[in-house]
């Protein structure tokens, strides 16, 4: 007797009850629908998405299958039938949830559409399904990729292996365009790029001043699941228009800048400006040297002229207050070499002389002829790169009778400079830093720690302005300092510049800061011992490389309001 087949269906069947009858039933039902379904795909390569649509609808209503329900979305969607596709897609998704093609598909209507963010949201749940989907890997890494997120964009393609190198370009040249690109580069083909090795990469370049900007594209190369990386390099150039923006744009500060890039496409760039302020004047001059070495290190010579009148009346004690002024005169020689063996690491080692021409009358300031010969350090350590980064900064600095100068003294600073991204997408951050400097010797006036905003320190206390009608000397001084800085910073917008004048693009943020500090001094010269507050807001705009601030600033401790404008390297 056969046995019963009550409650058995389809191929549960054939296991179960051993009904070679109802199997051949089964296919028999399902033919039609895969035929159907051949159909609908030779319909849609065809470019017949409506003759697609009309055969796929009746099998999803009577007899759906998973391939079914693609390609009728996929004829919705090539329709522009974006809302029907979606939900087609979201169906099949709950239908079928360990199939992932549903998931990427509705990805690509979501881009059609515009937004980003649900695709991106798709392609994250096909991920979920199937961690090494190389579809969704391969379209969330490159929309990361587009929108500057270089690390997302890599940290994707690593988990499943890729991108695997065959070339490396430079603006999609065949060879590369710029001999410091090849001796900076970590990556080569057969590789798979890590984020570390790309971060070194464009940290060297930037390090050279020769580009304003340096970016990276991955593409697809061949059918062997190869890629090609595309250095994107903007280089820095030397259009008359630049050359006459550069000799104007320091009018306001009295101050006119001419700055050559790449001579002779040789890598070695020039450096100048000229201040006629009165009290302040000073020449420099700067030849930057990329040497064609392995971790593409830099050489830097250069000179600086310095004739300035300084009053400290603002900053020392009463007792000192008729040897306030004096004129100081130095011509300085130096040369650097700059290091970035990877991109957590940026080392500068330097030396300095100084033939010195003082008049003033402070003994224990050195305010007289003698000279000085120093070695300089400078070490920035990037520990920590996400959402929240950190930077450890350490500089010092040991002068020797022996080191052709007749002083002996040393010191140094350490900085720990943090950042915290509010909002994911980095629009909005929050930046705190410590920094604390100590010395120790016959320290002349010259080599003090100065807090305050001039050309002569980086240790920014906002509020103070180091110049008092023009002279130096207004601003805190001290052998020894500690000093925080605290700033929100919400970007405002970013202008697209497609590298006029060298730049790519510009981000306007704004800003609100408090700064608090307190210096000391062995000598018992200047003021001591008081902290310092100031707060303040303005506006910083930032290329890839470099930031120009404008803010109003108050020390509340004496009252003063200060508006004061400023360039230095962008450090985050």
């Amino acid at each position: 007797m056969r046995p019963s087949i009550t409650g058995c269906v389809g191929e549960a069947c054939v296991t179960r009850c051993g009904s070679p009858g109802l199997l051949l039933l089964f296919m028999l039902i399902a033919q039609p629908a895969l035929s159907q379904v051949d159909q609908a795909r030779q319909a849609i390569a065809a470019e017949e998405h409506l003759e697609a649509v009309e055969i796929l609808t009746p099998v999803v209503a009577e007899n759906p299958t998973p391939d079914a329900y693609l390609y009728l979305g996929l004829a919705h969607a090539n329709l522009s039938q974006n809302d029907r596709a979606l939900e087609l897609f979201g169906e099949a998704a709950r239908l079928y949830p360990n199939d992932t093609r549903f998931h990427n598909e509705a990805a690509g209507v979501h881009l059609a559409n515009g937004d980003m963010e649900a695709a991106v949201e798709a392609l994250n749940r096909a991920l979920s399904i199937d961690a090494n989907d190389a579809y969704a890997s391969d379209l969330l890494a490159s929309l990361r990729l587009s929108t500057g997120n270089v690390r997302a964009a890599l940290d994707i393609w690593n988990r499943v292996g890729r991108p695997r190198i065959e070339e490396v370009l430079e603006n999609f040249s065949p060879q590369l365009i710029h001999w410091t690109v090849g001796h900076a580069l970590t990556f080569g083909p057969g590789d798979i790029l890590a984020y570390d090795a790309w971060k070194t990469t464009q940290a060297r370049l930037f390090r050279s001043r020769l580009f304003s900007n340096v970016g990276l594209d991955v593409e697809p190369s061949g059918p062997d699941d190869l890629y090609n990386a595309i250095v994107r390099t903007s280089n820095r150039t030397n259009t008359p228009t630049e050359i006459l923006i550069d000799l104007v744009r320091g009018l306001p500060i009295e101050t006119t800048y001419l700055d050559l890039w790449n001579i002779g496409f040789s890598g070695i760039s020039w450096r100048s400006n000229f201040r006629w302020d009165d009290d302040r004047r000073r020449l420099q001059g700067e030849l930057i040297v990329p040497l064609p070495l392995p971790t593409l290190p830099i050489i830097e010579f250069w000179d600086t002229w310095r004739s300035e009148r300084w009053d400290l009346s603002p900053s020392i004690r009463d007792a000192f207050a008729a040897e306030a002024t004096f004129d100081y005169k130095v011509n300085s020689v130096g040369i650097d070499l700059k290091l970035t063996p990877v991109h957590q690491v940026e080392i500068d080692l330097g030396f300095e002389y100084r033939n010195r021409d003082s008049t003033g009358s402070i003994a224990v300031l050195g305010m007289d002829e003698r000279n000085s010969g120093m070695l300089d350090f400078d070490m920035i350590l990037n520990t920590v790169d996400g959402r929240y980064n950190n930077k450890l900064r350490a500089k010092g600095f040991l002068a020797r009778d022996s080191l052709l100068g007749d002083f002996n003294f040393s010191g140094g600073s350490v900085e720990i400079a943090n950042r915290f991204h509010i909002t994911e997408n980095a629009r909005t951050v929050f930046d705190w830093s410590v920094t604390g400097g100590t010395s120790r010797g016959d320290l002349p006036v010259d080599h003090y720690f100065i807090l305050g905003l001039t050309s002569l320190t980086d240790y920014r206390l906002r509020g103070h302005v180091a110049s008092d009608g023009g002279r130096y000397g207004n601003a805190p001084m001290g052998t020894d300092f500690v000093l925080l800085n605290t700033d929100i910073e919400h970007r405002l917008v970013t202008i697209p510049l497609f590298n006029t004048l060298s730049i790519p693009f510009i981000e306007v943020k704004a800003l609100g800061f408090f700064d608090s500090a307190k210096t000391f001094d062995r000598q018992r010269v200047f003021r001591q011992g008081e902290w310092l507050n100031d707060v303040g807001a303005g506006l910083r705009f930032e290329t890839p490389t470099s930031a120009f601030t404008i803010l109003y600033g108050r020390d509340t401790n004496g009252g003063e309001n200060n508006f004061y404008g400023y360039v230095e390297r962008r450090l985050w």
